[in-house]
């Protein structure tokens, strides 16, 4: 920890023992503050809340049907909630429970409690879910569109009882900054909803103001460094923005947002590589990082806080990188950890990944980034406005716009696409652990692959499970085992200390990309197995053979003594695997068909929802996780060593192979 870490962490504490003997103090003149409904009113008519002013009931004809449903069942206080699907919250909601595990948290001073300590609190994610406020904006998007005062009154109702049962600095939901910088998201989005409901209604306006200022008053003093400025710090810089322009009118809130501004300004860039990779070397984090900074930035543009060109130029290498990955159906692989957090719930059926290629593609004006031919997705018009619809409807995409192959060199990645017949997608990993000295949200895949084949997913990324540190499958879904890479010795290629923190980070680096329409090539190598006492090096290379339907690839292994590898296969849940003699494996999922070839010095073994060793796991959401096919080929080496594969596409198995099955491989 350095000096200058050191010194944050006292001053924080100091504020912590300040804020602990005032936040009574503190609460008692929030809860009696009162709004100035002659400064208020006309303030918030002069903003432009992103595209909310744009549309009424007529004009978001589309989703109004969609929207009803939605908020009666919230209404009726069903939410969706994480792995436990959609549940019942109770006649009155209960802003402290942990509903996963029926735990009633208690209202302690929240900077001090360990909301790590599973025993007392239960799993974080699921106490941190409700009080993010953000299923109260399809509630007040409802009263937006149909002007239904019963909608109005339930988002006021809900947010009365979370101030009552939450008091300023108490509780779970005030643990952790970034809660409150979320919390500020929905409230801003919740008063573009509600105007015309806050101009009858002072009290509420009240409440939500004083909320703010609360808020803010928390995250100005609390924002994340050092091994916490990751996306942490980008939410928190985000809601003291937002509430900044929002509610200029409040003391002190237009310079806590040109702050905030700056604080983002800096972050984007700090915390991207140049080719627009988010240093935290996971998907579901940059999508998330981005929402962040696009809300910032769009509601900034909107009202004369424009952020600088350098700032939209990185938003838009995000995007073109996020494009690249996915498929025509708004399927993105797992790369890294992944905890179906979101910033903004605007429409129950879009999601994140959809909303920001739809926007990006207007807000560039790239039409490669339009994954599909429809209309602008209501997430989308609701960020932009209704000008952004004709102008996403007019983007014809064409064959040049189809996916090419790309690499990006400084994150990490090379994306191997095309094909003479069919649509094929190789994401090929050679990128960083993580970021900063934690790199706590990466995982131990270096050198893995993913392949789609007409936007059916074959080989997969196994997901993340949990964030529990108590469950032994979080160790697991970032070990180098749940990859599809190479194990060598039985060890990780780098080595973890904590659920979220690694000691030993292995390097990857590129040694080679070149493209062309009838021959793709990529090779890069790490160091994670340098570490040992006989180093060893590993180093992989694809060969994609595009007009003859053929994907070559090699584990080169240097080193002087004897070392055993384990080389992993994951396939889709949806997936079949049969074995047809020797190292030759048939894999189908719908109609795509592909024969994996392996080296015939490896021995394969199929797992499927194995407990010892655990293996034959997939995971696509938090804290859900389903068996699937994995494939572990074994052998030993001495020396410089190299193994060569193939998978061929449309491979079809014979009837002499069929024969030649037993039982168990058939029904695998």
């Amino acid at each position: 920890m350095s000096p200058a870490e050191v010194m944050w962490r006292v001053k924080k504490l100091g504020w912590q023992m300040s804020a602990r003997a005032l936040c009574g103090k503190w609460q008692g003149a929030y809860s009696q503050y009162q709004v100035n409904a002659q400064v208020s009113c006309p303030a918030l008519d002069g903003v432009k809340f992103w595209g909310i002013g744009d549309f009424d009931k007529v004009s978001s004809e589309p989703w109004l049907a969609d929207t009803i449903a939605w908020a009666e069942d919230l209404c009726k206080h069903k939410f969706k909630y994480l792995a436990l699907g959609e549940i019942d919250l109770g006649e009155r909601v209960n802003w402290n429970h942990e509903y996963k595990h029926n735990i009633d948290t208690p209202l302690l001073f929240a900077p001090w409690m360990d909301y790590r300590d599973n025993q007392r609190y239960g799993d974080f994610k699921y106490f941190w879910e409700v009080p993010r406020l953000q299923h109260l904006v399809p509630l007040a998007k409802a009263y937006h569109l149909t002007g239904e005062q019963r909608y109005a009154q339930e988002v006021e109702q809900q947010l009365e009882a979370y101030c009552d049962q939450t008091p300023y600095l108490k509780g779970v939901s005030w643990t952790v900054a970034m809660e409150a910088g979320l919390r500020l998201i929905s409230l801003c989005w919740i008063v573009g909803f509600l105007k015309g409901y806050l101009r009858k209604n002072s009290s509420l306006l009240s409440r939500i103001e004083a909320m703010v200022l609360s808020h803010v008053r928390y995250l100005k003093s609390n924002y994340s460094r050092f091994s916490s400025a990751n996306n942490h710090l980008v939410g928190e810089a985000t809601g003291v923005f937002v509430a900044g322009v929002c509610f200029a009118h409040l003391p002190g809130l237009s310079r806590y947002a040109k702050q905030a501004q700056a604080i983002l300004e800096r972050e984007i860039l700090l915390q991207h590589h140049d080719d627009g990779v988010n240093k935290e070397q996971t998907v579901h984090y940059q999508v998330f990082a981005w929402w962040f900074f696009f809300i910032a930035g769009q509601l900034g543009r909107l009202n004369g806080m424009q952020f600088s060109s350098d700032y939209w130029s990185m938003l838009e290498r995000n995007a073109e990188f996020i494009a690249a990955l996915g498929d025509n159906h708004s399927n993105i692989p797992q790369i890294g950890d992944s905890d179906d957090g979101r910033v903004l719930l605007l429409s129950k059926k879009d999601d994140d990944f959809e909303t920001l290629l739809d926007a990006s593609a207007v807000c560039f004006e790239r039409k490669d980034f339009k994954k599909h031919h429809g209309s602008l997705c209501e997430a989308g018009a609701w960020l932009l406005g209704s000008d952004a619809m004709p102008l996403f409807e007019q983007m014809k995409v064409t064959s040049e716009d189809e996916p090419k192959s790309m690499q990006f060199p400084v994150g990490g990645y090379a994306i191997l696409s095309g094909g003479a017949n069919q649509k094929v997608k190789i994401v090929f990993d050679c990128g960083p652990l993580g970021f900063g000295s934690l790199a706590a949200h990466g995982h131990a895949d270096a050198l893995s692959f993913i392949l789609t084949i007409d936007d059916v997913p074959l080989l997969v990324d196994t997901g993340t499970y949990t964030y529990n540190k108590n469950d032994a499958y979080r160790n697991y879904f970032r070990s180098t085992a749940a990859h599809n890479t190479c194990v060598v010795d039985g060890l990780d290629q780098s080595c973890m200390t904590g659920p979220f923190i690694w000691g030993f980070r292995a390097e990857s680096i590129f040694e080679e990309m070149a493209t062309s329409p009838e021959v793709d090539i990529v090779a890069g190598y790490h160091n994670g197995y340098e570490r040992l006492e006989d180093p060893v090096t590993h180093l992989r290379r694809f060969v994609y053979r595009k007009q003859d339907s053929i994907i070559e690839f090699d584990d080169e292994f240097k080193c002087e003594q004897e070392h055993t590898v384990d080389i992993y296969f994951h396939f889709h849940p949806d997936c079949t695997v049969r074995h047809l003699e020797e190292s030759r494996y048939q894999i189908e999922n719908k109609d795509v068909k592909i024969q994996l070839n392996m080296d015939p010095r490896l021995k394969g073994e199929l797992f499927c929802e194995s407990e010892e060793p655990v293996a034959g796991w997939f995971s696509d959401h938090y804290d859900v996780k389903v068996p699937c096919l994995t494939l572990k080929a074994t052998g030993i080496f001495t020396g410089d060593t190299k193994f060569s594969h193939s998978i061929q596409f449309g491979a079809e198995v014979s009837q002499e192979d069929l024969l030649g099955m037993t039982e168990s491989e058939l029904t695998l």
